[in-house]
């Protein structure tokens, strides 16, 4: 058995599509890799389905039933990508390179080359008949593109055959330099909004200090949002929040203790936290507003000396348990409403509503999961509290009331998004032992 010459014979076919779901004009490449996928299910014995959605990329839907008797185990991943180009990468980024002990090439993390890692596991125990469980893939084609909402309405219209006892997904990085088990994630969405004072900008000389000025009733309005220690002034944006039990408090030391501080170590000066004194509590456990963008008024070359009639400011929430998206959201139009001044004409709109969510680790799956981890990566294997998104684990849990297991596999300086995504030969064949060993152990 080679696992990892599989695997590579594998990922050069599935790197090689140029499945960029960001751009429209690969529509029909996004197809083409959506009928790879299944074609190389089917050939292993799988049946495969293609669930569309007038909205996304074929989804692929691969099932293998071995038993009634077995518990069923589905892996979500997804097959679309970033853009990248060979004048930026100065080769070709959709061709399998490797380099100093490392693959590279787009999606070799984000997420080709891990889905690929429980693929090339899954087809290895198939054929070697010591598969513990039952398999269903779900591999999409929008996770670049942020299409939640209608990912979750192909999922509900599918209920029936996504139907599982257990979910697993491989989409982050290790911290540390060990895989941690993702025992929650914010929820959260994005906001815009529009400050306009006049029909135009006007002459500074003329009519400054006498009007309305745009840009400094938008940056007035945020100073009343947000102080300067991060603590977010909206009413009741706190209210029924938990701070993390001791054991929870305890994982996050241990893993500052392992990681270090991402925040200094990407040349923050220092660190400004609200709640708790830990970076991963602060993230992990507490929700947040951040200013992403603010625009407004002249900055071209040299001077306009103009009163600016129109400002922009764009907001993203980030929300923890109990919080719901859709009512902070109206919480926020609220004190829009109330601080905005009654000269000043406003548009405000929001997009990406998604829930927080957080996950029981004290289930047997988590348990087994951490004790082949272990195995593989040595000891200690944590928890990580996380204070980004993965918006389909809410709807794995709300649709079939599980907890996903969720374990990145991809080394830290991947460049997942960026120019020289690489996935390091080491922990590709860590990530292999892992997968291997979990697929054929029944929990």
């Amino acid at each position: 058995m080679n696992l990892m010459k599989s695997y590579q014979l594998f990922l050069e076919e599935f790197l090689g599509f140029k499945s960029i779901s960001t751009d429209p004009s690969y529509k029909e490449v996004m197809l083409k890799t959506a009928r790879f996928l299944g074609e190389t299910f089917k050939g292993k014995g799988f049946q495969v389905k293609l669930l569309n959605h007038p909205k996304l990329n074929p989804v692929v839907f691969a099932e293998y039933h071995l038993s009634d008797q077995l518990p069923t185990l589905l892996i979500y991943g997804h097959y679309d990508v970033q853009p990248a180009s060979q004048e930026e990468w100065g080769y070709n980024p959709f061709q399998l390179t490797m380099k100093s002990n490392r693959f590279y090439g787009r999606g070799i993390v984000d997420n080709k080359g891990q889905i690929s890692i429980h693929i090339t596991t899954a087809f290895q125990l198939l054929k070697e008949g010591k598969l513990a469980y039952n398999l269903k893939f779900l591999i999409e084609g929008n996770e670049e593109t942020g299409s939640v909402e209608e990912l979750a309405e192909l999922m509900i219209k599918h209920k029936n055959i996504l139907k599982t006892n257990y979910v697993l997904i491989s989409d982050g990085e290790l911290v540390g330099g060990k895989p941690t088990i993702e025992a929650s994630f914010r929820g959260g969405f994005n906001a815009r909004l529009e400050y306009r004072v006049a029909k135009t900008a006007v002459h500074s000389g003329l009519y400054g200090g006498a009007v309305t000025n745009a840009i400094q009733q938008m940056t007035a309005f945020i100073h009343q949002l947000v102080d300067e220690n991060n603590h977010v002034l909206l009413p009741g944006f706190y209210e029924g929040i938990k701070p993390p039990t001791k054991e929870e408090e305890a994982n996050n030391q241990q893993l500052l203790k392992l990681a270090g501080n991402p925040a200094l170590e990407a040349g923050f000066k220092s660190l400004r936290l609200d709640k708790g004194e830990n970076f991963y509590t602060t993230t992990g456990f507490y929700p947040t507003i951040q200013v992403t963008g603010i625009k407004g008024g002249y900055i071209g070359n040299g001077f306009a000396n103009i009163v600016p009639a129109q400002a922009e400011a764009r907001f993203n929430f980030r929300l923890v348990e109990p919080q719901k998206s859709h009512q902070v959201y109206e919480q926020f139009a609220n004190f829009v409403k109330e601080k905005t001044p009654g000269d000043v004409e406003y548009h405000l709109e929001a997009t990406g509503f998604h829930e927080p969510v957080k996950i029981d680790v004290s289930e047997v799956v988590f348990t087994q999961a951490r004790k082949i981890l272990e195995e593989v990566y040595q000891p200690p294997i944590l928890y990580h509290y996380v204070g980004a998104a993965i918006p389909v684990i809410v709807t794995f849990k709300k649709l079939f009331n599980i907890n996903p297991l969720s374990v990145g596999l991809a080394n830290e300086d991947c460049h997942m998004h960026g120019i020289d995504e690489n996935f390091r030969l080491d922990l590709i064949q860590k990530g292999l032992e892992f997968s291997y060993n979990f697929l054929q152990t029944p929990v």
